[in-house]
């Protein structure tokens, strides 16, 4: 016999939720995971590249929390998508798959 089950949800809530510190956290922890690969996968010259990831979190203004993982390297985003010389190494791209964990 099927069952029906009807689901109600309270958008005010979930708004609330969103920018609670315990959601910060847990997307603080997976952009940290992407970081740490991230780190592995990345080429090592000088190690400036690698030493250069870094997370930024918070809240938005719409109260929703965010995490960044982000590399201010000059060279990060040729890295990243690639020049003419240079095929992509697709870095953060292959890492983020780590925020899943």
């Amino acid at each position: 016999m099927p069952v029906k089950v009807k689901v109600r949800s309270n958008r005010a809530g979930i708004r609330r939720m969103i920018g609670e510190p315990f959601m910060v956290r847990e997307v603080e922890r997976r952009a940290e995971l992407v970081r740490a690969l991230a780190v592995q996968l990345s080429p090592i010259r000088t190690g400036r590249y690698v030493a250069s990831h870094t997370v930024r979190s918070g809240i938005k203004p719409n109260g929703a929390a965010y995490a960044r993982v982000v590399n201010n390297t000059p060279y990060a985003i040729y890295l990243e998508r690639g020049t003419s010389k240079m095929r992509a190494q697709r870095i953060l791209s292959r890492a983020l798959p780590a925020a899943r964990g």
